[in-house]
């Protein structure tokens, strides 16, 4: 039997990250349907971030980019995705794992990391089973 205890808040974040390729993934070739949009913030100094020296200096924790309009080569994989947006009207191409992503939302402003708060709390509060 295995020990420890379940970790609900892991498994909630990696379903959320996962919600959040799966919508990127889907506008990797046709582009974001309508006014869809993506708020996505990361930990500019997590393993794997590939981002300009200026734009690290500039945010050496985290970063918040906005993927609408104004985007090119979005690429996404299980890991990590890349995508180039124009800083200044500079292009720099970007990439960012999954595991450094902290928050993101969509045009519905749901964010996942404060549901991702929500449904753990929950989960965790729950001393008693449910009556049935």
């Amino acid at each position: 039997m295995a020990s420890g205890v379940l970790r609900y808040d892991r498994m909630v974040e990696d379903a959320l990250k996962g919600v959040l390729r799966a919508a990127l993934k889907a506008s990797e070739k046709d582009g974001l349907p309508g006014d869809h949009h993506f708020y996505i913030t990361f930990r500019t100094g997590h393993p794997g971030v590939s981002i300009a020296d200026y734009l690290r200096a500039r945010y050496p924790n985290e970063m918040t980019i906005v993927i609408q309009h104004q985007y090119w080569g979005l690429e996404v994989d299980e890991h990590k995705f890349a995508v180039t947006l124009s800083f200044n009207r500079v292009n720099e191409r970007l990439v960012i794992p999954f595991a450094a992503v902290t928050a993101a939302n969509g045009i519905t402003s749901l964010s996942l990391t404060r549901l991702k708060e929500s449904v753990t709390a929950n989960l965790c509060s729950s001393t008693s089973r449910p009556q049935y």
